[in-house]
C-alpha cells in the first residue's frame, strides 16, 4: 500500500524504515534508545494513532503528520497531537525526506555555544556550570576588551552579557559588537538588577534580545538561553541555507571553513576541504529535465549528510557542486571517507518516469596545515576536482 512504497522511497535515502501495523510491534524497536522519527496519516485510524502517541516509548520522539487538508482545524489538531511536522497532502518523497533529514540533523547538531561576559568572578562561574552542566559549550570573558577575541571562530549562538561592568556598560558592549557583520543577529541577552523599564527599553534599542533580571535560578537560566538560541538558528537556516538542498550555502560554507581553520590552528590539529561534483550533471538535466536533476541533487545531499560525521559540515558550493568541511581529518582520511561515498552513490537509484539511471561524482581534496588560507584551501581542492574530471571522473584527487 501507499506506506510500503513511502516507505520503501525512504530507504534508498539511506534512512532505515518500518511499516508500523501495531503498538506491540514498535515499541520494542524505539526503546532500544536509538532516535525514532514516527510518520503517521492524521485521517485514518485515528483511535490507533490515539493508543500509538500514547504509549510512553514514544515520547520524545519527533512526529510528523500527515493530512488529507491543510486547513485550520488539521493543523490545530496536528498541534494537539504533538506533531513537529504537519504535511498536508499531496507531496512528493523527496518532501518528507526533506524533512526526516531537518530532524535527524537536529539530533545531530552540535551544543549551543554561549559567551558569558561577567565580572564578578563567583557569577561567572555560577552561569558557566549551570549551561556546561545542560550540555551547552560556553566561553566566559571577566574583562570588556576581551569580548571579541572570545567570540572569534567560536560561532556563538547567545551573548550572556551583564549589564554593568568595569571600563565600559553592557549596553556600549552590545553596540560594539553589533558593528561587526558577524554578530549583527546574535541573541544578546543581559542580566542584571535594574528593573527600571526605560532602561530595559533603552537596552532593547541598542541590540539587546531579553533582559533577565538577578538573581536567576538554573532552570530559568537554561530556558531562556535554550529557547533564544533555538530561534536563532531557527532563523539562521533560513538565510544561511540553500533551499533545495538545506544545506550551508556557498557563502556560509566558506565561513564555516574559515571558522574551523582558526580552531583548527589553535589546537594545531590537522582539516580537510573537499569540493565535489556530480558527473555529467548537464546530461541529466537536458535528458530528464531540471526536476529530476533537483531530486539527483537532494538525493546526493542526503548521501553525504548521512554518511559523515556529524562534525563534518557540508555546503552546496553551487550548482551540482558541493564542499565539504572535515575537522581533526588529514587528507588520506578525507580520501578515503570520500571515496566510500563515491561508491555508495553508484548504488542510488534515480528515476525519471519509468527510466531508472545511476549517477557519479568526482571529488578534490586539500588539507590544513599544509595550505593554512581559506581561498587557497578551496582553490586547490577545486584545481584536484578538475584534475580528478580531466582523468576519467568518478574518482577523488588529493591536491598537488
Amino acid at each position: 500500500g501507499e506506506a510500503a512504497e513511502l516507505c520503501s522511497s525512504i530507504r534508498k535515502y539511506g534512512y532505515e524504515c518500518d511499516v508500523i501495523a501495531s503498538t506491540q510491534r514498535v515499541l520494542p524497536d524505539v526503546s532500544s534508545g536509538r532516535p525514532a522519527i514516527i510518520v503517521a496519516d492524521i485521517g485514518r485510524n485515528e483511535r490507533g494513532l490515539d493508543v500509538l502517541l500514547g504509549a510512553s516509548a514514544l515520547q520524545g520522539h519527533p512526529l510528523i503528520l500527515v493530512a488529507e487538508a491543510a486547513g485550520f482545524a488539521d493543523r490545530l489538531k496536528a498541534v494537539r497531537l504533538g506533531a513537529t511536522v504537519f504535511l498536508p497532502r499531496p507531496f512528493d518523497s523527496s518532501d518528507i525526506v526533506n524533512h526526516i533529514a531537518s530532524l535527524v540533523e537536529s539530533f545531530n547538531q552540535r551544543p549551543f555555544r554561549v559567551v558569558i561576559a561577567e565580572d564578578e568572578a563567583a557569577l561567572a562561574s555560577y552561569y558557566q556550570l549551570t549551561l556546561d552542566h545542560a550540555g551547552m559549550e560556553t566561553r566566559v570573558v571577566r574583562e570588556p576588551a576581551n569580548l571579541l577575541d572570545a567570540l572569534s571562530g567560536f560561532d556563538p549562538d547567545l551573548i550572556l552579557m551583564d549589564l554593568y561592568m568595569p571600563e565600559c556598560s553592557g549596553l556600549e558592549l552590545a553596540q560594539i559588537v553589533r558593528q561587526f557583520p558577524a554578530y549583527t543577529t546574535v541573541p544578546i541577552l543581559f542580566l542584571s538588577t535594574e528593573a527600571r523599564l526605560d532602561l530595559q527599553l533603552r537596552a532593547r534599542q541598542l541590540g539587546a534580545d531579553d533582559f533577565l533580571p538577578k538573581p536567576l535560578q538554573p532552570g530559568q537560566l537554561i530556558s531562556a538561553v535554550t529557547s533564544r538560541a533555538n530561534r536563532y538558528r531557527d532563523l539562521k537556516k533560513l538565510t544561511d541555507r540553500d533551499s533545495l538542498t538545506g544545506l550551508l550555502n556557498h557563502a556560509n560554507i566558506m565561513r564555516m571553513l574559515e571558522r574551523e581553520l582558526i580552531s583548527a590552528a589553535r589546537t594545531k590539529s590537522p582539516l580537510a576541504f573537499a569540493m565535489v561534483d556530480i558527473d555529467r550533471f548537464k546530461s541529466v538535466n537536458d535528458t530528464y529535465g531540471h526536476a529530476v536533476g533537483d531530486q539527483v541533487i537532494a538525493r546526493i545531499t542526503h548521501l553525504l549528510r548521512n554518511r559523515l560525521r556529524r562534525t563534518d559540515l557540508v555546503g552546496r558550493y553551487g550548482g551540482e557542486e558541493f564542499a565539504v568541511v572535515m575537522p581533526n581529518t588529514d587528507v588520506a582520511a578525507a580520501k578515503a571517507v570520500l571515496d566510500q561515498l563515491r561508491e555508495a552513490a553508484h548504488d542510488i537509484e534515480h528515476r525519471a518516469e519509468k527510466t531508472v539511471f545511476h549517477v557519479t561524482f568526482s571529488a578534490g581534496v586539500a588539507a590544513f596545515p599544509d595550505i593554512g588560507d581559506a581561498a587557497k584551501l578551496a582553490a586547490a581542492a577545486d584545481a584536484a576536482l578538475y584534475r580528478a574530471k580531466k582523468t576519467g571522473r568518478d574518482r577523488v584527487e588529493i591536491s598537488a
